[in-house]
C-alpha cells in the first residue's frame, strides 16, 4: 500500500555530501536484496529490485538538486510542486515499469496490476514521508522544539494527539463513512504550527489509517469492490489530505514571511516619515487620504490624523485641482514612474502657498494598483 524505504533514502542523500552517496546506496541495496530473497519475489528478483529501488531514490535526489538547487524546507507552493512532480510522478511511474516486468517474469503477476501498485505505493510513500523527514533534516523540528515554550510543546502535543484519536475513532469503527473527520484536527495543526503540523498530521493519519486498513477496520471496508480497489481508494484518501495540508502550510508560511516583511518596512516607512520635513501622504485610488505625515502640521497646520479619509483635493486650490488629477491619473496608469506637479494649497490659517509633488503608484501584491504615495516639500 505505501512504500516508504526509498522515500528514507531519497530524503537523507538530498542533505548529504555525494561522497556519502555510495556507501549509503550500497548498504540499502543489501538490506533491500536481502528483504525480497527471504520475505518477497525470492533470489531471482533481489537484484533488480534493489537495483531500481536505489535509481528511484538516487534519481530523486538528483532531480531534486537540479530544480531546486537550493536547500528548501518546503515553504513554497513550487517546492511542493516539484516534490509532487519528481517524487509523486515522474519517478515512481518511469520505475514502475522495470518493476512490474522482474514481478511478472519471476511471480507471473499481471504486469499492469503490479505497475499500478508499484507507482502508487512508491508515490505515496515519497508525498507522506519526505515532508516530514525534510524538516527533520534541515533542521526545522529541532529549531522549533529549541525555541518553542511549554505552551507551544502542550499545544503541538495536543493537536497532533487530536489528529491520532480522531484517526483511530474513524479508522476503527466500520459503520459510518467518517473519512472527512480528521482532516479538522489536521487544518488546525496547520495553521497553529505550520509546516511541522502539516507533516506530522499526515504522517500520523497514514500510520493509522493503514494499520488499521491493513487489519480489515475502517470504512474502506464499506466499499463494495475487491481488495484491490479499496487500497486504490484508500491511497487517493492519503493523496487528497497531502493536497489539502501541505500547499496551505506552505502558503501560510508564505504569507508569514510576506507580512513580516511588510512590518519591516511599514516600521522603516514610519520613520522615515515622522523624521523628514516633507510632507508625505498616501493616498487612495478615490483620492482619499489614507496616511498624513507630521510634517502636515508643520507646514500646513493641520491635524494629520483628522485628514485621514478626507479628500486630498479639499486642500488644493480649485484653479489647480484639475490639474493635480491628471497628474494622479498618470501615477495610477504608469506604476513603474514617479511624477511631479507642482500646485497651491491652502493652510490651515486660510493662506496660500505653492507645494511641490513627487508621487507614485502603490503596487499591491497582486500587482494591482492600490493608491499612491507623494511627497511635498
Amino acid at each position: 500500500m505505501i512504500w516508504i524505504a526509498n522515500a528514507i533514502l531519497f530524503a537523507d542523500l538530498r542533505y548529504r555530501p555525494d561522497h556519502s552517496w555510495l556507501a549509503r546506496c550500497l548498504a540499502c541495496a543489501a538490506a533491500g536484496g536481502f528483504a525480497t530473497w527471504f520475505f518477497g519475489f525470492g533470489p531471482a528478483a533481489a537484484l533488480p529490485l534493489a537495483v531500481i529501488n536505489i535509481t528511484e531514490a538516487v534519481g530523486g535526489a538528483m532531480m531534486m538538486r537540479r530544480f531546486l538547487p537550493v536547500l528548501g524546507n518546503l515553504s513554497s507552493p513550487r517546492e511542493i510542486g516539484v516534490l509532487v512532480l519528481v517524487a509523486g510522478i515522474m519517478l515512481p511511474a518511469a520505475t514502475a515499469f522495470p518493476a512490474a516486468f522482474v514481478a511478472h517474469e519471476v511471480a507471473g503477476v499481471s504486469y499492469w496490476a503490479n505497475w499500478s501498485g508499484w507507482f502508487a505505493g512508491h508515490a505515496l510513500g515519497a508525498l507522506t514521508v519526505v515532508p516530514f523527514l525534510n524538516l527533520v533534516l534541515n533542521g526545522d523540528v529541532r529549531g522549533w522544539a529549541r525555541q518553542a515554550r511549554r505552551a507551544e510543546w502542550v499545544e503541538a502535543g495536543c493537536l497532533l494527539s487530536g489528529v491520532i484519536v480522531i484517526s483511530a475513532g474513524v479508522f476503527a469503527q466500520e459503520r459510518l463513512p467518517l473519512l472527512f473527520l480528521p482532516f479538522a484536527p489536521m487544518m488546525l495543526a496547520v495553521f497553529r504550527l505550520g509546516r511541522l503540523g502539516a507533516a506530522a498530521s499526515l504522517l500520523l493519519l497514514t500510520f493509522v489509517g493503514t494499520a488499521l486498513t491493513l487489519m480489515g477496520e475502517g470504512p474502506i471496508t464499506l466499499i463494495r469492490a475487491g481488495a484491490g480497489l479499496k487500497v486504490q481508494f484508500f491511497q487517493f484518501y492519503l493523496v487528497v489530505a497531502m493536497l489539502m495540508t501541505l500547499p496551505a502550510a506552505a502558503e501560510l508560511k508564505r504569507r508569514k514571511k510576506l507580512y513580516s516583511r511588510l512590518q519591516q518596512s511599514s516600521a522603516l516607512y514610519k520613520v522615515i516619515a515622522d523624521r523628514t520635513g516633507d510632507i508625505i501622504l498616501a493616498v487612495e485610488l478615490d483620492g482619499t487620504i489614507a496616511y498624513a505625515s507630521p510634517s502636515l502640521r508643520t507646514i500646513g497646520g493641520y491635524d494629520p490624523a483628522a485628514w485621514k479619509g478626507r479628500r486630498a483635493r479639499d486642500i488644493i486650490f480649485a484653479d489647480d485641482v484639475d490639474e493635480v488629477a491628471a497628474t494622479h491619473a498618470h501615477a495610477l496608469a504608469s506604476p513603474d514612474q514617479t511624477f511631479m506637479v507642482e500646485f497651491r494649497a491652502l493652510r490651515a490659517s486660510g493662506e496660500l502657498g505653492w507645494f511641490e509633488s513627487h508621487g507614485r503608484a502603490i503596487v499591491a501584491e497582486d500587482g494591482r494598483v492600490r493608491g499612491m504615495k507623494g511627497g511635498m516639500p
